[in-house]
């Protein structure tokens, strides 16, 4: 993969925080900015993707996966079919 080295002009308020950050998660300055920069597109594609996708009920999709994640509804192992059954034998 090729570099490129540039200069980036910030508050210097903000470097410091931002610094901090990075020595605390044990990571240079540049490392950090380096791996914002590799996520934040995926986090604003992410973050764009919540707001138009939609289900086929025309449900947003998100909400509908944190309703299905949220559902009270207590799921039980379907347990053997009965070729299973004959393949692993019957331990129930």
């Amino acid at each position: 993969m090729q570099t490129v080295t540039t200069n980036l002009r910030i508050d210097e308020e903000v470097y410091r925080r931002n610094r901090l950050i990075a020595v605390e998660e044990g990571m240079s300055f540049n490392e950090y900015v380096n791996q914002i920069l590799r996520e934040e597109p995926t986090r604003r594609y992410l973050a764009s993707a919540k707001k138009t996708k939609k289900s086929k009920t025309g449900e947003d999709f998100y909400e509908a996966f944190e309703k299905f994640i949220d559902d009270p509804y207590e799921r039980k192992p379907m347990g053997l079919s009965e070729e299973d059954k004959i393949i692993y034998g019957d331990n129930e």
